[in-house]
């Protein structure tokens, strides 16, 4: 393989876990099963906006994908409960076979990049 010089990894839900998450979208009164749902709606909405030519920033995305999902369930759509949830993404785990990943990425000798949708801050604090 000595025409591969890189390796790049998604930010959040490949390297960084969503389950902590999921108890906050519960008391808000959705479902469980709810946090891929509302994650994959954003990450479409924020594609979406980008092939517009409108960025808009990730968290931005996430809250308004989330009272969207709040409304369409008739459930309370409260700004400060919204901004909880999607304040827990600057406290999102690494999963633990990450470092594992990392260490074989650089013992070959590559390159190593990570993708993300979140800003640049949150993803080094993470």
């Amino acid at each position: 393989m000595s025409w591969l010089r890189a390796v790049a990894f998604d930010s959040i839900g490949t390297c960084l876990s969503l389950e902590p998450l999921r108890p906050r979208l519960v008391g808000l009164g959705l479902q469980a099963s709810d946090l891929e749902l509302w994650f994959a709606r954003s990450l479409r909405d924020g594609f979406a906006c980008e092939c517009a030519g409108r960025f808009l920033e990730f968290k931005i995305v996430l809250a308004s994908t989330l009272r969207s999902l709040l409304i369409e369930r008739g459930l309370p759509d409260d700004q400060r409960r919204i901004d909880a949830v999607v304040d827990g993404f600057s406290e999102l785990p690494v999963h633990p076979d990450v470092a594992a990943a990392f260490e074989l990425v650089r013992e070959a000798g590559l390159k190593l990049a990570i993708l993300t949708n979140g800003s640049a801050q949150a993803t080094r604090q993470a």
